[in-house]
Order: structure tokens, then C-alpha cells, then sequence
């Protein structure tokens, strides 16, 4: 379900990287190194079957950035962190080299944690555990996928210390409570 969305994803992605850069997105074709976070609500909330459409998804933006095209300091760098009521990091600082085949293995092995959701938890753990080991200068994207339905209290400081350290942020809604905000 989720997958139809992907080449709009794309395309706003690289539009936002060079609006944000101060470039207009018709006169640039300079690259730029890519560390993206993929923030994924492995909550009980989440059906079995879409969380298994959350990891295909991944791999699929993941060879849409063609990584076999770029030169060696272009190529992106993935973390994959799960939330529940705990926080995890799945699979980290991956340097893509040639596709998404690089990582499958570690990504068909997240088992889904299938407990509470602790979206601001996870923001916080992003911003002081993810975030300093990014690359200086790369444009940083956190792709945050989830139902929206976040079980502890909302914290404003967790949203905008990410907000100040990502380049773009996206929210990708999953389930039965897609389209419920927890920005």
C-alpha cells in the first residue's frame, strides 16, 4: 500500500534537498552525501503484514537513490532504528555501495517488537545517540514511518532538536491510525 507512494517520496525528497540548500531544483545536479534515518514504529499497533511492507519499502528507496551511480564519498549512509517502548537500533551506519541487496539480510531479520509506542522516546534517542554519529556536511533525512499513535506525552524539545538537526523530516503513516499526528 505504502509502496505506491514512493516515486512522489523520491521526488520530494531531492526537490526538498535543493529548496533547502537555497538551489533552485532545475539548475542543480551537484550530489550531495545522503544519511538517512529510518525511524520505524515496530508497536503492537502496527499489523504483522504492514510491518513487513515497511521493510520492502525501505529497500526499495534505498536503490532509488542509486547508489551504484555515486562516487565513493556520495554514497548514502543508513541507520534503521525500531521503537516500541524500547528503542533499537537495527542496522547502522550502512555505507550503501552498489543496492539495497547489501542490506536486505539485516533488514529481513527486524523482528517487530510488538509493544507500546514511544514515538518521543525515540526522537530523543535520535537526537542524542543518532545524530552525532551522522557525516559532517551530509544532507540528513529522517524518514519516520508510523500509525501516529504515540503512548507517551508529547515532547516539544524531542521535535524541534530533530527538526534543527535533520535537513528534511518525513512522516509516513502505516495501519489502521495512519494520518493521526505526533509533530
Amino acid at each position: 500500500m505504502i509502496v505506491k507512494y514512493l516515486w512522489f517520496l523520491m521526488l520530494t525528497l531531492f526537490a526538498l534537498q535543493h529548496e533547502s540548500k537555497g538551489n533552485s531544483v532545475c539548475t542543480t545536479n551537484t550530489p550531495s552525501m545522503h544519511d538517512i534515518v529510518f525511524l520505524i514504529d515496530g508497536s503492537g499497533s502496527i499489523a504483522p503484514n504492514d510491518f513487513q511492507q515497511v521493510k520492502m519499502w525501505m529497500l526499495q528507496v534505498v536503490d532509488q537513490l542509486q547508489p551504484a551511480l555515486l562516487g565513493p564519498a556520495m554514497k548514502p549512509r543508513i541507520v534503521i532504528v525500531q521503537y516500541s517502548d524500547t528503542v533499537q537500533i537495527e542496522l547502522e551506519q550502512a555505507v550503501i555501495q552498489v543496492s539495497s541487496a547489501e542490506m536486505k539480510v539485516s533488514v529481513e531479520a527486524i523482528k517487530q517488537l510488538e509493544r507500546g509506542t514511544q514515538t518521543y522516546r525515540a526522537l530523543r534517542f535520535i537526537n542524542s545517540d543518532v545524530i552525532p554519529k551522522t557525516r559532517p556536511g551530509s544532507f540528513k533525512i529522517l524518514i519516520t514511518i508510523t500509525d501516529g499513535q504515540a503512548s507517551d506525552d508529547r515532547d516539544p524539545n524531542a521535535i524541534n532538536n530533530a527538526r534543527r538537526d535533520f535537513d528534511v523530516m518525513l512522516a509516513i503513516g502505516v495501519g489502521f491510525h495512519r494520518g493521526r499526528s505526533f509533530c
